[in-house]
């Protein structure tokens, strides 16, 4: 009876201490809802169209998949919720793009598809059935003639299609780190000069490639911690005058580059005190006035955010 009392009382104590860890997570969580706005659940990558909407995938890569269309003051105005798990794959939205017509291009990795979206959300075409990707999809780039552009980092190549979804040129390289080889591209950004800007992720470098032809032009960066080089980058974009922009994860940086890999700037939190978290810089993308949005806090409950910096590197807003 005493054993039968005494492991009785252990019970009860183990109930209770499991009913306030789960308590006090759940009033964490609850106070971290009630303080957003946003509430993100992953947010990835972001792309801005002619008006200043934003526009973010946000992914937690288990049940929550979305893109979040945001007003240029940072309020919700709609969020797409087309996305589906699938088994043994990581499902959900990752890399996105906006045409000229404010159409939006999303990569999904549930479906292996491309979907594009009118400006309202509305499914206006699916790119994949006819071209299967056999590896996860990455990023998705759209220049001013309409041309698709998808990575499809595992099997380094970059593949570009016609504005009605045909494909059109298939840019397979070898894996390695010389001039025309990749190790991994992932976030691709089209300039208006007639170039695609190939964040090589897993050598750490940026290689600008010919959209007509994709050969490389010139390739910049390599690991490291100094100026002009990548511990770990996670986002490459450009803005109208052919400047290159590329985050670093684990610097926690955005390097501003010009048109032909010259380091420019540098937002940090050293050089401008913004305190990126531990998990960010990601995504990075600029609007037409030149102001710098990023993606910062993945995976952190309650930390989450997407900062707008001016082009002098100035903290304007954090959307949480």
């Amino acid at each position: 009876m005493c054993f039968r009392s005494l492991s009785r009382r252990i019970f009860l104590w183990v109930v209770c201490l499991v009913a306030l860890a789960w308590a006090s997570s759940h009033s964490l969580a609850t106070r971290n809802e009630a303080a957003c706005t946003l509430c993100f659940y992953g947010p990835d990558n972001i792309v801005i169209d002619a008006v200043g909407n934003a526009y973010i995938t946000d992914n937690d890569h288990k049940s929550h998949f979305r893109v979040l269309e945001v007003s240029p003051q940072g309020t919700r105005i709609a969020e797409w919720r087309v996305f589906r798990a699938v088994q043994g794959r990581a499902s959900g939205p990752e890399g996105i793009a906006v045409d000229s017509n404010g159409n939006i291009f999303v990569t999904d990795g549930g479906s292996l598809r491309v979907l594009k979206f009118s400006p309202t959300g509305k499914l206006l075409m699916s790119i994949g059935s006819k071209h299967p990707w056999v590896h996860d999809l990455g990023h998705v780039a759209v220049d001013s003639a309409g041309y698709i552009y998808v990575a499809e980092g595992g099997a380094n190549r970059i593949q570009k299609f016609s504005s009605d979804g045909k494909r059109v040129a298939v840019w397979q390289r070898s894996k390695g780190n010389g001039r025309d080889q990749w190790n991994t591209p992932e976030t691709i950004a089209v300039r208006s000069d007639g170039s695609l800007v190939v964040e090589d992720a897993g050598n750490h470098r940026i290689v600008v490639i010919s959209i007509r032809t994709g050969h490389t032009q010139f390739v910049f960066g390599g690991r490291g911690k100094g100026p002009g080089q990548f511990v770990e980058d996670e986002g490459s974009g450009v803005d109208h005058e052919g400047n290159i922009y590329v985050s670093d994860w684990t610097l926690h940086r955005v390097q501003k580059f010009d048109p032909h890999g010259k380091l420019l700037s540098t937002i940090s939190n050293s050089a401008n005190n913004v305190l990126f978290s531990q998990n960010g810089p990601a995504g990075v993308t600029v609007d037409a006035d030149g102001n710098l949005y990023t993606v910062d806090g993945y995976g952190i409950v309650g930390s989450m955010s997407v900062v707008k910096f001016s082009q002098q590197g100035e903290l304007l807003a954090r959307w949480r």
